[in-house]
């Protein structure tokens, strides 16, 4: 057997179609046969069209290309594409119908239109392009002028918040300063009414003799007589 016999008839690679094949067409007065030609590509310009490669056992499959040649579209006369026969139009008639004809029916005797989903609109004045700049603007400066409000407020808002906490923070160190103050006061009375170290004893010796020198120094200093300074 040979290795070509292996190969079905229509996937034999040793195969080679003929420059022109014979297509039968099958009719009612019966078989028409025609030929047609085969345009065949040169092998060696082969256009790479892409593909993919197996990542199982390595083999590289390029996409197929079609042998049908390819019919170029002929380019229009644009000779006459900006004319005035090709920019004026005929007038012509044509009559529409909308898709909801209840939009457009109109109230006859015959006939009962329900209204109570209809909307009444009126001519509204004519606003020239001046008019709508103008109110732009003034309602551009209304809406700086609330947000700069806004702003103020929470500047002012922060600033006396802050006066409040630094208002606080003075008291409480007031009064914490004042708490101390009579606790040492207190505590230097007790330490005089009831000495109980040697270091409350030497206060009371110091502050008795500062008094004593202190005495002295204003008798000497007044204009008594020697008996009565002594």
């Amino acid at each position: 057997m040979l290795y070509t016999e292996l190969w079905p008839e229509y996937c034999n690679p040793s195969y080679r179609m003929p420059p022109v094949i014979e297509v039968k067409v099958a009719l009612e007065q019966g078989d028409y046969v025609f030929p047609v030609a085969v345009e065949k590509a040169d092998p060696s310009a082969k256009k790479y069209l892409g593909g993919f490669r197996n990542k199982v056992n390595g083999y590289l499959y390029h996409h197929a290309a079609s042998q049908t040649p390819v019919v170029k579209k002929e380019l229009k006369d644009t000779s006459t594409l900006r004319t005035r026969e090709t920019q004026t139009s005929e007038l012509r008639t044509l009559s529409t119908q909308s898709y909801r004809e209840y939009g457009t029916q109109m109230e006859r005797i015959d006939v009962h239109v329900d209204t109570r989903h209809d909307r009444v609109k009126g001519v509204r004045p004519y606003v020239t392009a001046a008019e709508v700049a103008k109110h732009k603007l003034l309602n551009t400066v209304k809406i700086q002028r609330f947000w700069r409000g806004y702003v103020a407020r929470c500047l002012a808002h922060t600033l006396r918040r802050r006066n409040h906490e630094l208002d606080a923070r003075d008291r409480q160190q007031r009064e914490r300063a004042e708490e101390d103050a009579k606790q040492r006061a207190a505590l230097e009375i007790a330490r005089r009414a009831n000495p109980q170290h040697a270091a409350d004893f030497a206060i009371l010796y110091n502050e008795l003799d500062a008094w004593r020198h202190a005495e002295l120094a204003k008798i000497k200093g007044s204009t008594l007589t020697a008996d009565e300074k002594t």
